[in-house]
């Protein structure tokens, strides 16, 4: 996969580019705690199975790798940013089945009154085979990222 640039510039650059802004009613410190634990990502992103650490001795770390399953898929991403707890970003290293070129992902979150502005951008290339449905790739792709964050918004806060 393609590591030229920066995360922001190669979502700018991708030809499949979603960004979502939306305030949430958690704070960025509930929210971040649901991003920061791959287990508990299965309980807020469609279609995930299963997120662990490559290396459970990275986790958390800007260059940590997480292995996903989101049948049909497997997943390697690359942690690219972690700064706690406003700024995550990751890429895809692997695909399979390869469906994509590249993949980028961030979230930011700031506070907002009482609550959370999130901002979730994504960047994709398709693999070859799979532009002519780039277009149902986004729809599917946009629905996830907007239940996801359906699913951070109806968080009850802690204690």
């Amino acid at each position: 996969m393609d590591d030229a640039g920066t995360t922001e510039s190669r979502i700018d650059d991708a030809p499949l580019r979603i960004e979502i802004v939306q305030t949430i009613k958690p704070d960025v410190d509930r929210v971040w705690e649901m991003i920061a634990d791959n287990d508990r990502w299965t309980e807020w992103f469609p279609g995930f199975a299963g997120c662990a650490w490559e290396a459970p001795d990275t986790a958390g770390r800007r260059g940590a790798h997480r292995l996903v399953r989101q049948p049909p898929f497997r997943v390697r991403e690359e942690i690219t940013a972690w700064e706690a707890p406003h700024h995550w970003a990751m890429r895809v290293v692997d695909i399979k089945p390869k469906v994509l070129a590249s993949m980028e992902e961030t979230i930011d979150l700031e506070p907002d009154g009482d609550g959370t502005r999130i901002t979730w951008r994504l960047g994709a290339k398709p693999a070859v085979w799979i532009r002519p449905f780039a277009a149902l790739l986004r729809r599917d792709q946009e629905r996830k990222l907007r239940a996801a964050i359906a699913a951070l918004d109806a968080l009850e806060r802690p204690g």
